[in-house]
């Protein structure tokens, strides 16, 4: 992107693979851009700019499980139960 970056406020790397950086260019101005980062290239891609500084960065999660999920997940740990007891 060519970017003469002043300090980085945020990175966030997600279960699907995908990178954001908050950081801190100067513009004519102290300004904080919000990029997506390609993890395979490494190319970054601007995705908003603003006035001042950003200070930190989160994402959701997105680990939650499915409902039609449920009742493997509980399958499994019932055979994770079964499996300990006869250990003992």
């Amino acid at each position: 992107m060519g970017l003469d970056v002043l300090g980085a406020n945020g990175f966030e790397l997600l279960s699907d693979g995908s990178a954001f950086a908050a950081v801190n260019v100067d513009r004519g101005g102290l300004r904080s851009l919000l990029v997506s980062i390609d993890l395979a290239t490494g190319s970054a891609t601007e995705l908003g700019e603003f006035t001042g500084t950003i200070n930190g960065l989160a994402a959701a999660p997105s680990a939650v499980p499915l409902p039609a999920s449920l009742p493997l997940m509980l399958s499994v740990l019932g055979l994770f139960g079964i499996h300990a007891k006869r250990r003992k």
